[in-house]
Formats: C-alpha cells, sequence, structure tokens
C-alpha cells in the first residue's frame, strides 16, 4: 500500500491550529511566532510532510538566474562553472532558468552585463577579477539598473552595486598563511608575497593580513611582487625573485597560481629551501603537496561555495527577502597528510 501523502490539514489536525498558521510557518510568513513556528516545522518534518515544489512554483512568477564568471584562470573557474550548473540543474524543479555568461576579455564583459539587463533577469551571482572588474564603467548605459548582484569569491573595488558576498575572508587567508611560514620557517626567515593584482578586495586583504602576520611570527617580510594570472608570466616573476631573493625560505602565493611557482622552485633546485603556501585545489597542485614542494595550500572548495551562493540569490528571491545574508566561507588547509579527504573534490 501507498504512504499516505501528509497535508497541511494533517498538520494543522494534529496541531490544532489553522491550515493558514501551518501554511505561513512553512513558507516563511510573518505573524507566526517563533516557537510556534519551530514546532510547526518539527512537526511537518517528523510526519514526512513533502511540499509540492511544482505546485509552489507554477503558483509564483518564474525567475532567471544568471552567473557571470569569468574564463580565466582556467583552473580555479572551472570549480565555480560546475557549482553554478548544478544550482541551475537543482532549480530547474522550483521553475526557474538558469543563464551561465563565460567571459574572457572585456568586450565580452560588457555584452553579456547588458544582454542580461535588457533581458531583465532576476538575479546575477558574478566572480569579479581581472577578466571582470565590475560593472560601474558601463551603468549609465544601463539606466535604472537595479537587479541583485551577488558577489562570488571575490568583490570589485569600482562602484558595482553588490547586494551581498559570497566569499573567503582575505584577512583570514593571509593570517592562516602568515602563521603556517612562521611554523615552518626559522625565525626572521626571509618571506615575500606573490598576488596576481589589487583589482579585488581580497587581494588586497590578503596582502594586508599576511604582513602584518609576519611581524606576529618574527618573519622577515621582503614585500609583495604581483604575478599576474597567466602561468608563464607567473614563472618569470618567481624566477626574477629568486633571482633577486637568493636567500628567500618562504613563499605565500595569494591566488590559485601557486604550480608555477612551485615548478620554478622545482626546476631551480630550491624545494627544500622554500616552503610555499598557496591556494586552492586542482590536479596539478596536488601533485606538488605529494612532492612536498607545495608545503600547504588554503582550499576554498569554490565548487560549494559557488552552488550555495546561486541557491542564496534563488532564496532571497523567492522568499522577497528585504536584505540578502551575506556569508564567508572557511578556507581549510590541505597538506600531504590530509590530501586524500579532498580526492572528490578536485
Amino acid at each position: 500500500m501507498d504512504q499516505k501523502v501528509v497535508t497541511l490539514k494533517d498538520i494543522s489536525e494534529h496541531l490544532g491550529v489553522s491550515v493558514t498558521t501551518v501554511y505561513k510557518a512553512l513558507n516563511h510568513k510573518p505573524k507566526v511566532g517563533d516557537e510556534l513556528r519551530e514546532k510547526i516545522l518539527d512537526t511537518a518534518a517528523k510526519m514526512g510532510y513533502i511540499p509540492n515544489r511544482m505546485a509552489q512554483a507554477l503558483a509564483r512568477k518564474p525567475l532567471t538566474i544568471a552567473a557571470v564568471v569569468p574564463k580565466y584562470p582556467e583552473e580555479f573557474m572551472i570549480y565555480i562553472e560546475q557549482g553554478v550548473r548544478s544550482a541551475f540543474e537543482e532549480l530547474k524543479s522550483f521553475n526557474v532558468t538558469g543563464i551561465l555568461e563565460v567571459v574572457k576579455d572585456k568586450q565580452e564583459v560588457e555584452s553579456a552585463w547588458k544582454s542580461l539587463y535588457q533581458y531583465g533577469v532576476s538575479g546575477i551571482v558574478s566572480c569579479f577579477n581581472q577578466y571582470n572588474k565590475g560593472i560601474s564603467s558601463f551603468l549609465d548605459e544601463m539606466p535604472h539598473f537595479d537587479i541583485p548582484i551577488i558577489a562570488i569569491t571575490t568583490i570589485p573595488r569600482d562602484n558595482t552595486p553588490c547586494i551581498g558576498k559570497f566569499l573567503a575572508s582575505g584577512k583570514a587567508l593571509g593570517r592562516m598563511a602568515g602563521q603556517l611560514l612562521g611554523m615552518f620557517c626559522a625565525p626572521r626567515a626571509p618571506v615575500a608575497c606573490l598576488i596576481p593584482d589589487l583589482i579585488v578586495d581580497i587581494h588586497v586583504n590578503t596582502v594586508q593580513a599576511f604582513s602584518k602576520e609576519c611581524v606576529v611570527w618574527n618573519l622577515d617580510y621582503r614585500g609583495t611582487f604581483f604575478s599576474t594570472h597567466n602561468n608563464d608570466e607567473t614563472y618569470d616573476v618567481t624566477e626574477k625573485l629568486l633571482a633577486e631573493q637568493p636567500d628567500l625560505q618562504g613563499l605565500y602565493v595569494g591566488s590559485s597560481n601557486s604550480y608555477p611557482v612551485c615548478k620554478c622552485v622545482e626546476d631551480k633546485g630550491l624545494e627544500k629551501q622554500i616552503r610555499i603556501i598557496g591556494h586552492d585545489l586542482y590536479p596539478n597542485l596536488a601533485d606538488c603537496l605529494r612532492k612536498g614542494t607545495l608545503t600547504a595550500s588554503l582550499f576554498q572548495n569554490q565548487n560549494d561555495n559557488a552552488h550555495k551562493s546561486v541557491i542564496g540569490l534563488f532564496n532571497y528571491l523567492w522568499k522577497a527577502q528585504t536584505a540578502f545574508q551575506s556569508q564567508y566561507y572557511r578556507p581549510e588547509v590541505v597538506m600531504k597528510a590530509n590530501l586524500d579527504l579532498y580526492q572528490d573534490m578536485y
């Protein structure tokens, strides 16, 4: 015999409250006390109530959620794309259309944002970097722009009107890197930071926090050097840095491009002299961890967090919330010792 479908009426009769009250509690509507709301939610879960997603979806205006994701650096952005796509797939049953715009230059960025504006999408999640710096330069061409934007992984430093963010704390990343080098290097060890640019907020905060943490751990901070996002250019910058600072013992790469840094250090035969702390995780970096060239990487799980940011924007739009609840996700330290725990994430 098929199991009986639990309805709102079943829950209301079980608790002795009106169907309207149950509906309001389950749909996060006002005028229901916190204690009663929790009781209704708990009872609904215990009774096995399953909301009719299709009916709910058809009862409201369809939503179109877009994502603007830079193509480069590919080893980082590919996981953001995966997270966005999985969220779009999950939201299909909620009458949501997903649009993913992958952009690689200024022309594509401008075209993508203007087309999404003209299309009238419900909301946008966007990752910002040197390939997608922000939209303030062409806002005048999009009058009355009121599409809610959620910044994921990074925040632009221009006047792009973001209503919320979903990212790691640059301050936490920089402090973690400084402490790790302080633990692995001798007192007064010469260390430096490699960063692609200072276009986005997270890079600025990362550098500032790292330099301060070097003081705490009595490290000889030699400064910040700019690597760009290009692997060949990063290799060249690293090679020049090693030539200028032959006594260097620690390097913090505050972005996803740790691999060319590790490759350069290996080619120079300095892997036993220099401790490297990087960001993120992908196959080449996992190999560097296994070999010991990369001491540790600060994993941001961009797949999972891109997915959550899209779902968060959907909840904001669907429930007509007055404010988006920004979130800082927690970076995790990945080393050779615990790398196996992350094998399904890269």
